[in-house]
């Protein structure tokens, strides 16, 4: 059971990893248009997901290569997890905003 879990985190970190990726690309977007005080929230958000993607790809590195089932199961969660973490980009400066108005 551990080594089913070990080879779905691998594939669901090296997919966080390959996200987080393409949200440091997309801080191309608002320095070409000129909104630089969305750049922390891209910045922060592709932090975590790699942080978090490079946990898992490097904690399970030894796990067992991906079967059928471990196959449908990355792709499932992976759906939820890029989802959850895409959002990331969009919650953090409302929580930002919402932990200084408590100072």
């Amino acid at each position: 059971m551990v080594q089913k879990v070990g080879t779905i985190a691998r594939g669901l970190g090296r997919m966080l990893q390959a996200l987080s990726g393409l949200m440091f690309l997309s801080i191309l977007v608002p320095v070409v248009w000129g909104e630089y005080y969305a750049i922390p929230a891209f910045l922060l958000a592709g932090l975590i997901t790699l942080s978090i993607g490079g946990v898992l790809a490097h904690r399970y590195r030894t796990a067992a290569e991906p079967g059928r089932l471990h196959g449908m199961m990355i792709a499932a969660s992976g759906w939820f997890f890029v989802a959850l973490f895409g959002s990331l980009r969009f919650l953090l400066p409302q929580a930002i905003e919402f932990l200084v108005s408590l100072v």
